[in-house]
């Protein structure tokens, strides 16, 4: 999949990142199909330094739900979701 990340102050590309999947039971996987990089996404743009740890942008999304972990109870595979936040 590609994401969006942040490597430095205005030094912003797309790249190639391994495919979402289940790690906890209680984790989703959702196909994206449409997302935006919030404005609280942007802060790091003007001061980032280059020895930072790069950051990958966008943290609000909506799709498929593609996979669930066995305790997630709310979901199905085929629902839509939503993703108003994530921790990469």
């Amino acid at each position: 999949m590609n994401a969006t990340v942040l490597h430095g102050a205005r030094d912003l590309r797309v790249e190639e990142m391994p495919d979402a999947k289940i790690l906890e039971p209680t984790d989703a996987v959702i196909r994206v199909v449409c997302a935006y990089i919030c404005g609280s996404d942007l802060w790091p743009d003007k001061n980032l330094d280059p020895s930072d740890r790069a950051r990958v942008m966008g943290h609000e999304a909506f799709g498929i739900v593609e996979d669930i972990g066995p305790d997630v109870r709310t979901v199905n595979p085929g629902d839509l979701g939503a993703a108003p936040n994530r921790d990469l």
